[in-house]
């Protein structure tokens, strides 16, 4: 991802939480590709999706239920227990969190697609509408956003988020 992307990205999404995992993410995202050091995010196919998966599908129902709850409520704790600890996010998310959470806005899934599972990890894309409830300026947006789940002490938890679309509604 180039350096005009980010911060495109960082203006585009300034008090969403997504926009934490990417600044810390992407920043070397470029020379890590470029050296093989990382690998791209890649969709399962679903001849490997888990043949009884509908446990593992409500598990991941409920963690993104509960992940737009904490946005919701503005809980730092509660949003923090969806991210998986071994995220390259994780760090810089917890201690900036609470600045994301000054701003109060409605977040709203839309469409929840889980597009494939296979062992300790998920593909899920979302759609969701991000509009100000009060305060300083905010351009209401419709995102979405892959994730990438991963189990962790074998319990579902966010690992990263790529945006792929956002859409501006004001």
């Amino acid at each position: 991802m180039s350096l005009l992307n980010v911060k495109v990205l960082n203006k585009a999404l300034p008090t969403f939480i997504l926009g934490l995992f990417l600044s810390s993410y992407t920043s070397n995202i470029d020379s890590k590709l470029s050296n093989n050091q990382l690998t791209p995010p890649r969709l399962i196919t679903s001849t490997e999706i888990i043949a009884d998966n509908s446990s593992e599908q409500a598990a991941i129902k409920l963690l993104i239920d509960r992940q737009f709850k904490a946005l919701n409520e503005r809980n730092p704790e509660a949003y923090m227990a969806t991210v998986d600890p071994n995220s390259p996010g994780f760090q810089p998310t917890k201690s900036t969190i609470s600045e994301v959470f000054k701003r109060n806005l409605k977040y709203e899934p839309t469409k929840i697609e889980i597009l494939g599972i296979s062992g300790n990890e998920a593909k899920v894309r979302i759609e969701q509408t991000t509009t100000k409830i009060e305060g300083p300026p905010f351009r209401d947006n419709k995102m979405i956003i892959l994730h990438t789940l991963r189990k962790s002490n074998g319990e579902w938890k966010f690992f990263s988020s790529v945006p792929e679309n956002i859409q501006y509604l004001n």
